[in-house]
């Protein structure tokens, strides 16, 4: 089992300096294969930047309410996602004596429904935007809301099913992957909304936190399953709700849509926001 492990580690990791190199040189001006001297020189002086970006304001970004909307938002994503990739495929060994070749197909159900839903719901979300149905704050925690409180019930749902119901929670493990991917119109780019200059950090900053208190999740659940019964998996699912729950009320509460004043730009008094994308049209 360990050879099978660390084979796959090793593909992954060969794959990853593959994509990485190729990124790098399909990038670059100079080395890109299809780019005729003249499109390379004029990429060459529209790309230099002739502005400096100053310090990081970290005191203002580490103070800025928009900010812990992000990274509770964060934490609340990334414990559910944990839960249902990682937790649940546990559950339905321990606790409903599934087998594996079933749980197996069952633990890849919420990557099926993610795979379906993400590139529709961002793209649900830049329509509403572009036609300007409502602002940015309102479709960021419209999107964050219905992907945190719809996980929580189907967690909760999927926690009183039996054995036998197998097919009844593959459909939720489904549900809960599209539930899941309404995140990518709210919390998974509101960086770009309230800070163009600095949204990276701020994706950096967030992803830590949810990777920290991810941790939490796993070794919460070892504590409060000694048994491995039904019952006590109940208590872990409800615990993860709680946490949907409040990071939907905190998020609603703090999220902002709007560039933030310590993100505007001193130079040029804008917050020089980069061209649209197809995941954040018209913001």
């Amino acid at each position: 089992m360990d050879g099978v492990l660390y084979s796959m580690y090793s593909v992954e990791y060969r794959w990853c300096l593959v994509v990485c190199g190729f990124m790098w040189f399909m990038t670059v001006p100079d080395v890109h294969p299809s780019i005729s001297d003249e499109e390379c020189s004029y990429l060459k002086k529209t790309i230099t930047s002739e502005k400096l970006v100053k310090a990081i304001p970290w005191k203002e970004m580490l103070s800025s309410p928009a900010v812990w909307a992000i990274i509770v938002g964060f934490i609340a994503y990334c414990w559910t996602d944990l839960t249902f990739q990682v937790l649940l495929p546990l559950y339905t060994k321990e606790a409903l004596n599934i087998k594996t070749t079933a749980n197996g197909l069952m633990s890849s159900a919420p990557a099926i429904g993610q795979i379906i839903a993400l590139p529709l719901c961002g793209r649900f979300a830049d329509f509403i935007l572009s036609k300007k149905y409502l602002s940015t704050r309102i479709v960021r925690v419209l999107f964050q809301s219905v992907s945190l409180i719809a996980s929580a019930c189907l967690l909760i749902a999927i926690g009183f099913l039996r054995c036998d119901q197998t097919i009844l929670i593959s459909i939720l493990l489904i549900l809960s992957g599209i539930t899941l991917s309404f995140t990518s119109g709210g919390v998974l780019v509101n960086n770009r909304d309230i800070a163009p200059n600095y949204a990276g950090i701020i994706f950096g900053i967030g992803n830590t936190f949810a990777v920290l208190f991810g941790s939490f999740s796993s070794l919460s659940t070892k504590a409060l399953t000694p048994n491995g019964t039904q019952q006590e998996w109940q208590i872990v699912f409800a615990l993860c709700a709680a946490v949907c729950v409040a990071g939907a009320i905190l998020y609603v509460i703090l999220a902002r849509g709007e560039i933030q004043d310590w993100a505007i730009s001193e130079e040029s008094g804008s917050s020089a926001k980069p061209k649209e994308t197809k995941m954040n049209e018209k913001i």
